[in-house]
């Protein structure tokens, strides 16, 4: 007997690699994670197309343009062809690839379509978030924590409805997904510090700063953060956080590709606004507000920057759970106290940078996945259920995320004429998102070049205009690529510079039968050529865009970092035996309850989340008009003013006057009218404030459909100048010349050129 006792009373840790990996079984959790993510992106999945109205499009232009790069052989892409009325720009060359890479990757290798890669990328991203936060909070909490912390964060309006169909941000949707990826792989090589670990916390860390930099460089202040509380708090001595600091400086090395040109090379363009976009402000009054459903009825989504409910209360309930009942469970308040301090920074220091509120999120949500433990403390008959429970009440608490919007219609063609096209008719650069800055490489005051416009509508893009061709040169085009030129050249008489129609920009290259020829900049920023003597007969010039010295030092240092990781990777693989970890993973019996749970809640998504749903819990077409002041005013452009909002109707000088106008299309709009708005004295007719904005709800009024209304919201501070006294708020419609549209009443009569709204703001001491 006690010859078997001693066989038996063995450790877990004394066990063989296979027996514990056989103890440990299969992680289900990770599977239900993914389920849950695959139905809170069931938009993405369910409907073919992606929104216009968003910057969601601008990605899908970028998208294409990086594919049809990568399909030529330009593996890393440096510039954007067709922008700036097809001068081209190095929008590649200054923003972040990472997110449109890899939807471009996609895009090449299996879908074969920039939409249908880029709502495969969000829904991957989302993939990812979960994914990660799952792993991050299973090493500490176990595996029904961890799904709990998922559910939050996806589920979270900033992460699951604000990011990927409100904002249409798709680098800012991949970042939300490494995030919790960066985090989980640093605490990994802290605290367990396997063989590939400082590989793959490098590599999460270069793929962060190739997506969104200001997230990649704030992921890696939570990751300090994380370390100084681990040898400070948790008092973990035997830590080396040496090894987390070098994979953080790697994955910045790794990365250096981007961002070391980019740096090098800034002075080489100007820095334009490409287009106006409304502003997103972190507002601690709407950070407190419930989360609202989208009307279906507006044109342009919109939603207030809040966190929501359940993940506060969760994080909120966890709190007081830590704090009387399990003093020991002290993680969840570094995470807590992290997200206080993202919440105060934003408010008071940066509230322009919305972004703050994913890693908000996902603090939030790592605190609010504590809660799980007071499970413990019910009896067997509730312990079973609770966890299930609480995913059931997170997602009822979530119902606006995902009763997400859906687009209407199709998004139509993504080639090189489609984005000349949509910069002509004033929409701004195709490839980037209006409010971002755009690099030109042309002279102030350029003009488009109707012969290269009109190149591009007959499907044979030429960048050299015939007033060049004469008898002392002919040349044509022989071959356009996105980064490269070539021309047949005939005959050159005299040496002369020709003006290339391609925006110069360091990089680009004359070669004419393998001979370099000088290329300068032109005074209008375009290319210019010069071109000796040729004699008769056929010659090749070719241009492309290649490296320069920072360029070639950025691969250098990328290649020679991602060398060294690889070596001392291996050194570490031969020197360490492998090991298993031990996490507190779902029995069967849970992973069967809990899948059991997600699947009537896809189930509800079904029946309940489609527009045309059998059991359909969206609200009608319009109930965002609720509380407004109905006009129904027309103009004779076939515009119309349907209702406007006025917060309050008194004020003190200084305040700030928040006013929504609510505008439809009768008929389609053939140009883009810009929106003249004043408060005007009741006394003397001065005017104050005024405001001219070239889009109404920043959303050109030739792309307005008659089915929904736009929502056009000003935001402006009354002076300190102002007097005492009543003033009314009147506006004009202008067209392309700068002439008002006439407005008309409901019943038809007359109201003139402009409108005074049926109110009027008292202004006091």
């Amino acid at each position: 007997m006690d010859s078997m006792r001693d066989t038996t009373d063995i450790s877990i840790l004394d066990l063989p690699d296979w027996m514990r990996q056989a103890r440990k079984g299969f992680d289900w959790g990770i599977l239900l994670v993914i389920a849950l993510c695959l139905t809170v992106s069931w938009s993405f999945i369910i409907n073919p197309e992606l929104p216009r109205t968003n910057a969601s499009e601008n990605y899908v232009y970028r998208t294409q343009d990086t594919a049809d790069a990568i399909q030529e052989g330009r593996l890393y892409p440096r510039w954007s062809p067709h922008a700036l009325s097809g001068y081209g720009a190095p929008i590649p060359h200054y923003y972040p690839p990472g997110a449109t890479y890899a939807a471009a990757l996609l895009h090449v290798l299996f879908t074969g379509d920039a939409v249908q890669a880029v709502r495969l990328t969000f829904i991957i991203a989302l993939c990812l978030g979960g994914s990660g936060v799952y792993l991050l909070v299973t090493r500490r909490s176990g595996a029904l924590a961890g799904l709990l912390a998922a559910a939050l964060y996806v589920l979270s309006p900033y992460v699951g409805l604000t990011t990927p169909h409100i904002l249409g941000d798709m680098p800012l949707a991949v970042s939300l997904g490494l995030l919790p990826l960066l985090l989980w792989s640093a605490g990994r090589l802290l605290l367990a510090n396997y063989a590939t670990d400082l590989l793959m916390t490098a590599c999460f860390a270069a793929a962060l700063w190739l997506t969104h930099p200001r997230m990649a460089l704030l992921g890696c202040a939570l990751v300090v953060a994380t370390l100084i509380w681990e040898q400070l708090v948790e008092q973990k001595r035997a830590l080396h956080p040496f090894r987390v600091i070098m994979a953080l400086l790697f994955g910045f090395s790794l990365s250096a590709f981007y961002w070391l040109p980019a740096l090098v090379e800034a002075g080489d363009v100007r820095w334009t606004l490409n287009k106006a976009a409304p502003v997103f402000k972190l507002l601690l009054g709407e950070l407190m507000t419930l989360p609202q459903q989208v009307d279906s009825g507006t044109m342009v989504a919109h939603t207030p920057l809040s966190v929501g409910i359940m993940p506060p209360l969760f994080a909120a309930l966890s709190l007081i759970y830590v704090l009387r009942a399990n003093r020991r469970l002290r993680h969840p308040l570094l995470y807590l106290a992290m997200a206080l301090a993202l919440v105060f920074l934003g408010l008071v220091a940066l509230p322009d940078e919305h972004w703050l509120l994913g890693p908000v999120m996902l603090c939030l949500a790592v605190a609010g996945s504590a809660l799980t433990h007071l499970r413990n403390r019910l009896t067997k008959r509730w312990r079973r259920d609770f966890v299930p429970a609480l995913l059931i009440v997170i997602w009822i608490g979530s119902t606006p995320v995902w009763l997400s919007p859906q687009p209407v219609g199709s998004f139509g063609s993504t080639k090189a004429d489609a984005q000349v096209e949509h910069e002509q008719r004033g929409y701004g650069v195709a490839v980037l998102a209006p409010g971002e800055a755009l690099p030109d490489p042309l002279s102030t005051g350029w003009t488009p070049n109707r012969f290269l416009i009109d190149s591009y509508t007959s499907g044979s893009i030429s960048r050299i205009a015939p007033s060049e061709i004469s008898l002392s040169l002919q040349i044509s085009l022989l071959d356009h690529a996105s980064h490269a030129e070539r021309f047949l050249v005939r005959e050159v008489t005299a040496p002369r510079a020709v003006t290339v129609l391609l925006s110069y920009f360091p990089g680009w290259q004359a070669v004419l039968n393998g001979r370099p020829l000088p290329t300068r900049r032109a005074q209008t920023g375009l290319t210019l050529v010069d071109i000796p003597n040729v004699p008769r007969g056929n010659s090749e010039l070719a241009l492309s865009l290649e490296a320069t010295p920072s360029r070639s030092g950025a691969w250098a240092v990328a290649a020679i970092t991602a060398g060294g990781l690889l070596l001392i990777t291996w050194l570490r693989l031969r020197r360490q035996r492998p090991r298993i970890e031990e996490f507190k993973l779902l029995t069967l019996a849970e992973a069967r309850l809990l899948a059991l749970t997600l699947a009537c809640l896809m189930l509800v998504v079904l029946l309940c989340a489609p527009v045309n749903a059998p059991l359909s819990l969206r609200l009608p077409p319009g109930h965002s008009l609720a509380g407004s002041r109905t006009l129904q005013v027309r103009t004779d452009a076939g515009l119309s003013l349907s209702a406007f909002r006025l917060e309050r109707p008194t004020y003190q000088r200084g305040d700030t006057v928040d006013l929504t106008l609510y505008w439809q299309a009768q008929k389609f709009l053939a140009e883009n009218y810009r929106v003249r708005l004043a408060l005007v004295s009741s006394q003397g007719g001065q005017r104050w404030s005024e405001m001219l904005r070239a889009d109404p709800g920043f959303y050109a009024t030739s792309r307005w459909n008659t089915q929904q209304v736009v929502s056009d919201s000003y935001t402006f501070r009354l002076p300190q100048q102002m007097p005492d006294g009543t003033y009314a708020i009147v506006l004009a419609v202008e067209d392309d010349r700068a002439a008002n549209l006439t407005f008309f009443s409901p019943s038809g009569s007359t109201l003139g050129s402009t409108l005074t709204l049926p109110i009027l703001i008292s202004v006091r001491e």
